[in-house]
């Protein structure tokens, strides 16, 4: 990076973007910089030198005053538009509970109806399940760990 270019950090409700300043560009320039990194973002925006949204930055003619590594706060009123693309294999593993269902064996002195502590389905996410695997997995997909985080939170995990 040469010297006379500083970068600017852009925070928005969709992450954070760098953009490169020279020392000759003016808050136009910085408004065109950040349509043209910034993705979904909608056509009435607001950029503030605050988090709490107080000091609005206007776009006008004037030289910025920014030092390298600065933080503005981008903000809309509007959700940008987001199509989230769902790949085949998420909604077959949503759709899957992570449970592995066992048979009735010897062990079991009960009817067809009822389980016991030896045929009763295992969560794929029991962590005790898992210390007795020989040998023990060594990787658990991201789903699997999703499913642990979120054990507590929601039901249907």
């Amino acid at each position: 990076m040469e010297d006379n270019k500083k970068i600017l950090r852009v925070s928005g409700p969709d992450g954070m973007v760098r953009i490169y300043l020279c020392a000759s560009d003016t808050f136009t320039d910085i408004f065109e910089k950040i349509e043209k990194n910034y993705k979904n973002l909608p056509s009435l925006y607001r950029l503030y030198f605050d988090p709490k949204n107080q000091i609005e930055i206007q776009n006008s003619d004037q030289k910025h005053q920014f030092t390298n590594g600065d933080l503005i706060y981008l903000t809309y009123n509007q959700p940008p538009n987001k199509n989230i693309i769902s790949y085949d294999v998420d909604t077959l593993v949503e759709k899957n509970l992570g449970i592995i269902n066992r048979q009735k064996t010897e062990k079991c002195n009960h009817n067809d109806n009822s389980k016991c502590i030896h045929c009763d389905s295992i969560e794929i996410i029991d962590h005790e399940y898992m210390k007795t695997i020989d040998p023990p997995p060594k990787h658990v997909s991201f789903h699997v760990f999703i499913r642990r985080k979120l054990r507590g939170v929601n039901k249907y995990y």
